[in-house]
């Protein structure tokens, strides 16, 4: 069952159609426990969780939606960098392109990797795609409205494969270490550093479940060069090692 995204500016007043909601609320319940698989992407998520579907599961959104999406439903896992998320057979997807990526994913659960594989190639759709950062407005992305910090954030991602020194990213952007420090601290509630290995585990992450990489060249690609400090950081973040996370989340 496709949950297709309405078209609204105001999505607020579109769910405060309490007695609509309600009803379709229903509806999509009912269809879950029959053992329907529901799939919705962009504000068409909004339905899903309006429904109490999302709750402590994944999900996603468009990423200009994600901050007003977070706020409206605190018990969605929310991944609002993903193009794709899949749960208890309920996929989400991202902008309203994605519903291409929905529905090869759909093909693969139907019917074969194969034929999903084949349609995809034949209608030039990309399945590759895995982030919809690379669309996403730097401050917006980022969820706070410091300039500064952003910039600080977007020159750590642009050289994430390359070491890192504080005083040289705090000299780039022509303010001091301590400057720098507070001002991510207030912004983002975590200095850059903890900030950084957040970001290398969450890209590596990306970069496993795409399978394009073995481990040694993730951990290369994410700027870290003992491997061993690598993988002992990510299983403490994830709960599993590199080898162990890619072998249950590889897409491809």
């Amino acid at each position: 069952m496709l949950v297709t995204a309405p078209f609204v500016m105001d999505m607020d007043a579109f769910i405060a159609r309490r007695d609509q909601m309600a009803a379709l609320s229903k509806a999509l319940q009912r269809q879950h426990e029959a053992g329907a698989i529901l799939a919705s992407y962009c504000t068409g998520n909004y339905l899903l969780a309006e429904a109490g579907l999302l709750n402590e599961r994944r999900a996603t959104t468009h990423w200009a939606k994600a901050n007003d999406f977070a706020r409206l439903y605190p018990r969605v896992e929310l991944r609002a960098s993903e193009i794709l998320t899949e749960q208890d057979r309920i996929l989400s997807g991202a902008g309203v392109t994605s519903y291409l990526n929905l529905a090869i994913r759909l093909v693969a659960k139907l019917v074969s990797a194969d034929l999903a594989a084949t349609t995809a190639k034949t209608l030039l759709i990309e399945t590759n795609r895995i982030s919809q950062a690379s669309y996403a407005t730097l401050l917006e992305e980022h969820g706070h409205h410091d300039r500064l910090v952003a910039k600080a954030q977007q020159k750590m991602e642009a050289t994430l494969d390359q070491g890192f020194h504080l005083p040289d990213l705090a000299a780039h952007l022509s303010v001091s270490e301590r400057t720098l420090n507070r001002r991510f601290k207030q912004a983002m509630g975590i200095g850059p550093l903890q900030y950084l290995q957040i970001l290398r585990i969450e890209v590596a992450k990306r970069l496993l479940e795409t399978g394009s990489f073995s481990v040694d060249g993730v951990c290369q690609k994410v700027g870290y060069a003992d491997i061993s400090t690598f993988r002992q950081l990510f299983k403490r973040k994830t709960g599993l090692s590199p080898r162990d996370y890619q072998g249950r989340f590889r897409t491809s």
